[in-house]
């Protein structure tokens, strides 16, 4: 029994790991050809009022990394790339991935140029 509960704890790791390590080394011209959509997505989930909020902030300060170190922006653009890219999409390795996304990701985030 030990040795199943074990295989389960470090099944689970490995899974998450693997969710972790496809998203952090996306391909970069991957990310801009779906950047649209994906910019379209993260809108859909933030809502309008937060989209024109973000939308005024990008226009008042002319600056495309101001909107990456928003929270809820980034948050969000996490959940949708590994809701299109993650390669284990079980609910509990998907969630937990995407906290621990939230933390590293919003870094790497700003190379793709969203």
């Amino acid at each position: 029994m030990k040795f199943l509960l074990v295989t389960v704890i470090i099944g689970y790791i490995l899974a998450v790991g693997y969710n972790l390590i496809t998203i952090y080394t996306l391909d970069t011209k991957e990310i801009e050809k779906n950047g649209i959509s994906l910019s379209l997505e993260v809108a859909s989930r933030l809502g309008i009022g937060r989209t024109v909020g973000l939308i005024g902030d990008l226009l008042h300060t002319n600056d495309t990394a101001s909107i990456l170190r928003t929270s809820s922006y980034s948050r969000e653009i996490v959940t949708v790339l590994f809701d299109w890219y993650a390669p284990i999409k079980w609910s509990p390795v998907l969630s937990v991935s995407k906290e621990i996304g939230c933390l590293f990701l919003p870094n790497r985030l700003r190379e793709y140029n969203l």
